[in-house]
């Protein structure tokens, strides 16, 4: 498995993946597939995907689990809702 590999699933799947290089920093690979280093803002003094092929045990976190459940309203808070939208000029039908 490569990193691009796994930068692409964690994209399909709207995943987090999470797992420990040998030198004890994590990496994280978001949603987006982008690598992150905790504590490092530049490029690593290391080779990220010599250090991937060493992992052997990932931590996944889908993104269900942080998103906010749905709200729920009556319908009269939805007509509410509705009605304080601005609506639409009717169109001119009149010929100049």
């Amino acid at each position: 498995m490569k990193l691009t590999d796994l930068r692409k699933m964690a994209i399909r799947q709207q995943t987090r993946v999470h797992f420990r290089l040998a030198n004890g920093l994590e990496c994280v690979v978001d949603e987006h597939g982008i690598a992150r280093l905790a504590g490092i803002r530049d490029a690593p003094p290391f080779n990220l995907e010599e250090e991937l092929a060493g992992v052997s045990e990932f931590q996944l976190e889908t993104l269900e689990a942080i998103k906010v459940a749905p709200r729920t309203v009556d319908r009269a808070e939805l007509e509410k809702r509705c009605s304080a939208q601005p609506t639409a000029a009717a169109p001119d039908d009149h010929d100049e």
